[in-house]
């Protein structure tokens, strides 16, 4: 806890007195000018207020860790990393790293509008660089689905040079001779018609085809199902759940 005191204590002095540091230059600048003859009428000779440079230095000094990260130092990590002495109990003060921090914050505080521009460049760099990777993905996970759907696709064609399945509940749909008037709606007929362009179908290619959402799907499949109008069978490439329309299904449809 006391890194963290230390810290922001040395963000507080180094910032005022970068600030204060910054003040005196440019009030001397100012000076010499007016000497010269050249700001006579100036009521400020550094331009601008004590409270102003005080300010900005403060900010500047505490946006330091947040530069650091940007670079990618560690030297944040480093003040906050726990230290012992040899006796594994007394806790070491990483002087050095204070220093170095210190410094750094005087550094900031000095060149205070100059820094704060800088970081904030850099942290808007930053952010373009997080969305265009975020736009990757988001077309990397575009076209990782449409790789799927084309394996889909392929092993559908692969199914549809084999022969149809043949079960007991294809036999009794085509036995039963029941081919009369069934009643189907749109979204069902749909479904039926989507069985008809392959042989063997998946409940996604099913989905895609029709333009049912896919967590309806199976709910309309088993219900097809159980009027002997679509029939659950095995890919024989694959060995995967597929579904085929039964001649039952055909007749419904019309086709």
């Amino acid at each position: 806890m006391s890194d963290i005191w230390n810290v922001i204590a040395i963000i507080v002095v180094a910032g005022l007195v970068g600030g204060w540091a910054a003040y005196l230059v440019e009030g001397s600048n100012a000076r010499t000018i007016a000497g010269a003859g050249l700001n006579q009428n100036a009521p400020n000779p550094a331009g601008r207020p004590l409270v102003q440079f005080l300010l900005l230095g403060a900010i500047a000094s505490a946006c330091v860790p947040l530069f650091l990260s940007l670079v990618k130092s560690g030297l944040v990590a480093s003040v906050f990393a726990t230290r012992l002495a040899a006796d594994g109990k007394t806790p070491i003060l990483p002087y050095e790293d204070y220093l170095v921090f210190t410094g750094l914050c005087l550094i900031a505080a000095f060149s205070a509008r100059n820094f704060i521009e800088s970081v904030s460049k850099q942290v808007l760099q930053k952010a373009d660089q997080a969305q265009r990777a975020a736009s990757a993905a988001a077309l990397a996970a575009t076209d990782a689905k449409e790789a799927a759907s084309e394996a889909v696709n392929e092993v559908e064609s692969i199914d549809e040079n084999s022969p149809p399945p043949v079960s007991e509940k294809a036999f009794d749909a085509i036995e039963s001779g029941d081919h009369g008037a069934i009643g189907l709606n749109d979204t069902e007929r749909r479904v039926l018609k989507a069985m008809t362009t392959k042989t063997y179908r998946t409940r996604t290619g099913i989905a895609e085809d029709s333009g049912v959402p896919r967590d309806r799907i199976s709910e309309i499949l088993q219900d097809l199902h159980e009027r002997k109008l679509a029939l659950p069978t095995k890919s024989p490439s694959t060995g995967g759940l597929r579904w085929t329309i039964s001649d039952r299904g055909r007749a419904a449809i019309g086709g």
